[in-house]
């Protein structure tokens, strides 16, 4: 998917943010393209070890290259912290959010994966003792 955003994102010449993301419950990966700072920039957000593949990188240095005449892409991979809470966790790290989702919509979806926590939270069992 990430190598078919980079061939879109090469045909969109005013392009200035591009997030793709996949969050599920226990699992969350943010894919930005950001093009408002001083460098273009692709970050890579993950609660597990996700990597940039060097044709990845590659493809999206292209995209830059045709985008901007500053020449250089920064790259970086950042783990973050996620607990269970799907998507109204996610929400937090995307930058179109707003967006993409309306406030009241975004605060219903927010309590409803709250409630989950809660509930996951009082299945945990204390850990044992030596």
């Amino acid at each position: 998917m990430n190598q078919a955003a980079a061939g879109a994102a090469q045909r969109m010449p005013q392009l200035v943010i591009m997030e793709l993301w996949d969050i599920r419950k226990h699992r969350l990966c943010i894919f930005r393209y950001d093009r408002r700072e001083a460098r273009p920039g692709i970050l890579l957000l993950s609660n597990f070890e996700a990597k940039f593949s060097a044709q990845s990188e590659r493809r999206w240095r292209e995209v830059a290259d045709g985008h901007d005449s500053r020449r250089y892409l920064e790259c970086t991979e950042a783990p973050i912290p996620y607990p269970p809470g799907g998507l109204a966790t996610g929400f937090q790290y995307l930058c179109l959010a707003r967006r993409m989702i309306d406030d009241s919509s975004r605060m219903q979806i927010t309590n409803e994966y709250a409630r989950d926590f809660r509930i996951w939270l009082h299945t945990l069992q204390p850990p044992l003792q030596p």
